[in-house]
């Protein structure tokens, strides 16, 4: 399962070395099997800093400062759900 996290890390790098520029926005095309989670957090946490593996951070800062993080990042219900979900699997939680 590892393994997959992987290599859809791998190819979310490859993808982002493939962005082309329109105008004054970033144009990102993921691989059809990049997790939406994933996709999420590079859309939306990249707005506010840097952005990171989910594993450079511990999960338990993660559990502490991810709901003000969603919040300011305005993801909606569904977002929120499926960054988190990301998140756990990528920790084996889920």
């Amino acid at each position: 399962m590892k393994f997959l996290y992987l290599l859809g890390f791998g190819l979310l790098c490859i993808t982002l070395l493939s962005m082309r520029r329109t105008g004054n926005s970033v144009s990102v095309h993921y691989q059809k099997d990049t997790p939406r989670g994933l996709q999420i957090m590079h859309e939306k946490c990249v707005k506010c800093h840097e952005f990171k593996t989910v594993k450079s951070v511990k999960f338990d800062r993660w559990e502490k400062v991810y709901p003000r993080m969603a919040r300011k990042a305005k993801l909606s219900e569904s977002e929120s759900a499926l960054v988190w979900n990301y998140v756990l699997k990528t920790y084996d939680k889920k």
